[in-house]
C-alpha cells in the first residue's frame, strides 16, 4: 500500500538545505548535524542567533512546570534544567529527580560526599563569590591562599547565626559581639593579641566589662602567665590567691626568690611596705624607716 509518511531524502552524500525569504535559515549535513542560524553546525543541533537580548533556544508551554530541557544517555534521562511555577530554575540529577549534589565553577573536580551539596569555585588566583543586594553588592567572599575572607562592602556588618539567632557579630567598624560563651577545648588557650609596652598604652590588649566574671568548675585553677610561661597568679579553686607560687597557703600568699614585698600606695605615691627577708619582718614608712621588724623569722 502507498506510504503515508512524507520523505525529504538526498541520496547524494550532500547537505538538505532549507530557504526562507531567498536566504538559507536551516541546514541538515550530510553528517547528520542541524544548523539553525548557521551554515555550519558543529554538533547535532547548532543554534546560532546576532540579535542582542534574544532567545537562541525557546522552551515554552502552558502548563506551570512545562519549561523542560532534558539530557539522557544512550535513551536514559541522567539530568534535566527546569524552571518551575514558583520562578526557581532547578537543575536536577538522576535519580527520583533528586537535586544534583555538586555544581562546579571554572572546574571539573568538584567537591562531593555523602549527602553534600556542593558549590565548588575555582580559579587561578583569588576565587570569590560576590553577593548583591538590589544591584549593588554587599559582601565578598573571598579565598586567598590559606585564608578565607569574607568582606562586608559599604560598612555593613557580618553575623554567624544558629536557631535564626545572632551568636557572633562584627560591625563595619570592626567590634565584635557575641551572645554566648566562649568556649575553649581541654588544654587549649584563648589568645589577646597586642604589642610590647614600648608600642604605648594604646597598642596593648585589654579585657573591659561592666562586670568581669571568672568562675571555675570543678577543682580547676585560674592562673595568669607572663610572656614566656611563667606564672604571675595563680588563683585557686579553694579561694586561696598566690602570687610568684602555684600552692598559696593562705587567702593571699606572695613568695618571691628574695627581699618579698607588700607595696602601698595612696594616690599613686608609694606611703609604705611590708617585707620579709632574711632578717625577719618589716613595715617600713616612705623614708625607709622601719617602724616595726619581728627578728624571730
Amino acid at each position: 500500500g502507498a506510504d503515508s509518511h512524507l520523505w525529504i531524502v538526498n541520496e547524494e552524500n550532500a547537505d538538505i538545505k532549507f530557504y526562507a525569504n531567498n536566504a538559507e535559515k536551516m541546514v541538515i549535513k550530510n553528517d547528520g548535524n542541524v544548523g539553525i542560524g548557521t551554515t555550519s553546525p558543529a554538533n547535532a543541533l547548532h543554534v546560532y542567533s546576532t540579535a542582542d537580548n534574544a532567545s537562541a533556544v525557546l522552551i515554552d508551554g502552558s502548563a506551570s512546570n512545562s519549561g523542560f530541557l532534558s539530557f539522557r544517555q544512550a535513551g536514559v534521562e541522567k539530568s534535566y534544567i527546569q524552571y518551575t511555577s514558583n520562578s526557581y530554575l532547578r537543575y536536577f540529577a538522576a535519580g527520583g529527580h533528586s537535586f544534583a549534589q555538586s555544581v562546579g565553577i571554572g572546574t571539573t573536580s568538584l567537591y562531593a560526599g555523602t549527602n553534600v551539596t556542593s558549590l565548588t569555585i575555582n580559579a587561578t588566583s583569588y576565587p570569590s563569590l560576590a553577593l548583591y543586594i538590589g544591584g549593588t553588592i554587599s559582601h565578598l567572599i573571598t579565598g586567598v591562599s590559606n585564608i578565607l575572607n569574607i568582606d562586608a562592602i559599604g560598612n555593613r556588618s557580618i553575623a554567624l547565626r544558629t536557631n535564626d539567632v545572632d551568636r557572633l557579630t562584627i560591625s563595619g567598624a570592626g567590634a565584635a559581639t557575641f551572645s554566648g560563651d566562649i568556649l575553649s577545648a581541654s588544654g587549649k588557650r584563648i589568645w589577646l593579641g597586642g604589642s610590647s609596652s614600648s608600642s604605648g598604652t594604646t597598642a596593648q590588649s585589654y579585657v573591659y566589662s561592666n562586670g568581669l566574671n571568672l568562675q571555675i568548675k570543678g577543682n580547676d585553677n585560674v592562673q595568669l602567665l607572663g610572656d614566656g610561661g611563667n606564672i604571675i597568679a595563680h588563683f585557686d579553686y579553694t579561694g586561696k590567691v598566690g602570687i610568684g607560687t602555684v600552692t598559696p597557703g593562705e587567702i593571699l600568699t606572695l613568695d618571691a626568690t628574695s627581699n618579698t614585698r607588700l607595696l602601698m600606695r595612696e594616690g599613686g605615691s608609694n606611703k609604705g611596705q611590708i617585707a620579709a627577708g632574711g632578717g625577719g619582718l618589716y613595715i617600713q614608712n616612705l623614708a625607709g624607716d622601719v617602724i616595726f621588724r619581728n627578728i624571730s623569722d
